[in-house]
């Protein structure tokens, strides 16, 4: 009887210990999930940061292009505007003036 009574507390001893080193197992592994988890989570930040700042660049770029193309037309159109004038001057006063004086 006495032997029964030893082989189940040896058992239950075992038992326990199994149990704690597979809650040290358990616990281990939560905390390398942990840790995997902010791997990932940091390298996919810096990873979407780089995506964002080469994406914000070339926005940029577009944008510099795009004011250089508009300044290039507006310009132009000046210079088309001020050709004009320059050639109508003249002839623009004279019809003004015809017209007022012929009311």
């Amino acid at each position: 009887m006495d032997t029964m009574i030893r082989n189940i507390i040896d058992a239950d001893r075992h038992a326990r210990g199994l149990l704690e080193q597979k809650r040290k197992e358990k616990s281990n592994v939560q905390h390398l999930i942990a840790d995997k988890h902010d791997e990932l989570k940091a390298h996919y930040r810096k990873e979407n940061e780089q995506r964002i700042e080469h994406e914000r660049s070339r926005m940029q770029q577009e944008l510099e292009q795009q004011i250089a193309y508009e300044q290039q037309q507006y310009e132009q159109t000046l210079a088309r505007l001020q050709e004009q004038y320059d050639a109508s001057c003249g002839q623009w006063v004279d019809m003004i003036v015809k017209k007022c004086l012929h009311k």
